[in-house]
């Protein structure tokens, strides 16, 4: 007799083996796909890590990198001269800067001294003009010394000419007085 306290339904042969293959565990659907997809993941991973390390060490991928390398030199190489180039320009335009200002400070000076060459210019234009005033009142003075100088002279011979006749006159009036105080004398006698 079996013991109607423990009854079972039968159930179809394949479905049992399945059960008993789990082990009365069923793994839910999404689950299984996410294994699926987490394996062909891990599978595409690893065959992409393979090409990446075939392709890193092929010549070509050599060549590049180190093409590469040398871009970033020749790029440090150019941004240095660059940089020298800007720094180069910086110190021309401060120069040509101070150029100009010295240029500006040269031009303004350069003018001050033309006016100044020019007030010379008309003082010595000026003074050339006086000097000729003075040379022609000096030769007129000069001719009227000279003429004053002659007529000196000749009022000095006139003097000297009266001064003879004088002195003749003087010396015939002296004889004659003699000559009277010789008759007074022999006549008073």
């Amino acid at each position: 007799m079996t013991s109607t306290f423990y009854h079972y339904i039968p159930l179809p042969m394949v479905e049992n083996s399945r059960e008993l293959m789990l082990g009365h565990y069923k793994l839910p659907r999404w689950l299984g796909i996410l294994l699926v997809l987490l394996a062909l993941f891990a599978v595409g991973l690893f065959v992409a890590t393979i090409i990446l390390s075939v392709q890193v060490h092929s010549p070509a991928c050599k060549d590049g990198r180190r093409a590469e390398q040398e871009c970033r030199n020749l790029t440090h190489f150019l941004e240095r001269q660059w940089t020298q180039a800007q720094e180069i320009l910086l110190k021309t335009k401060a120069q040509a800067a101070t150029y100009n200002q010295t240029a500006v400070t040269l031009m303004a000076s350069l003018k001050m001294q033309q006016a100044q060459g020019q007030k010379l210019q008309e003082q010595v234009q000026e003074l050339q003009e006086e000097i000729r005033t003075l040379k022609q009142k000096l030769q007129n003075t000069t001719q009227k010394l000279q003429d004053t100088t002659q007529k000196l002279q000749d009022t000095t011979q006139k003097l000297q000419d009266t001064t003879q006749k004088l002195q003749d006159t003087t010396a015939e009036l002296n004889e004659l007085r003699d000559s009277v105080g010789k008759r007074a004398d022999s006549e008073g006698r």
